[in-house]
């Protein structure tokens, strides 16, 4: 939306974060970071299985574009 009105962009090449991953972390628990959402949108929020299935699913899928997107300039672009 902002390039869309001619504002100037800039790409920066370097890391502005860091992330600290340890034995115990969540991040490193990916299964039971699944397991403990499909509990929200199952308990609170009422969601049928089918659909908890479907926002899974696209999860997944934007999961593994990102990283292909990262991992493709990572190789292509120095």
């Amino acid at each position: 939306m902002i390039l869309k009105k001619k504002y100037h962009c800039d790409v920066l090449k370097i890391d502005l974060t860091t992330i600290n991953v340890v034995e115990n972390s969540r991040s490193v628990k990916v299964f039971l970071n699944y397991i403990a959402l499909a509990k929200i949108y199952k308990v609170i929020l009422k969601m049928s299985l089918i659909r908890i299935i479907l926002i899974f699913m696209l999860l997944i899928f934007n999961t593994f574009e990102k990283n292909i997107f990262k991992y493709k300039n990572l190789f292509f672009n120095k």
